[in-house]
């Protein structure tokens, strides 16, 4: 492969890793803060999903960490942390979701981060899903009689 294909392979990863490193750095440090207002043995459902939700960002982390830490091909590892993205990404908007009908209005702006966050890996994560979706239209029966 040549040196300017390299660079452009390169790139192209080191871009989505980052698109994937930064929402879930935000994620973290959102549910950090919205926990930071609760006591730290408080067991009631509100604290217990911030932790949920921490938790599964980072896992999801560790996996996307884990992921380009393989000398091995992290291009070809790019298609498995995406699809293993999926059920970490469920938890976290299953539980934004719930607290967001739950809570006070001084959690609504750093939930609704957390849910932008978790919107734009789960946009990241459907875009090679979406890339093989996308096919050549069918040639029709009047198409075919101009080819």
């Amino acid at each position: 492969m040549s040196s300017i294909g390299q660079d452009s392979t390169q790139y192209r990863l080191d871009e989505s890793r980052r698109r994937l490193l930064t929402p879930l750095d935000h994620i973290v440090e959102y549910s950090e803060m919205l926990l930071g207002g609760f006591e730290p043995g408080d067991v009631s459902e509100i604290p217990a999903r911030l932790r949920n939700i921490c938790a599964a960002a980072q896992e999801l982390r560790r996996l996307v960490s884990t992921a380009w830490g393989e000398s091995y091909a992290p291009e070809m590892n790019l298609h498995s942390v995406r699809t293993g993205m999926l059920p970490f990404l469920y938890e976290i908007s299953q539980n934004v979701g719930e607290l967001l009908r739950e809570t006070a209005p001084h959690m609504t702006l750093g939930l609704l981060r957390i849910g932008s966050g978790t919107t734009d890996l789960m946009a990241f994560a459907q875009e090679d899903t979406l890339a093989k979706q996308v096919r050549a239209p069918a040639r029709t029966e009047s198409s075919k009689s101009f080819a």
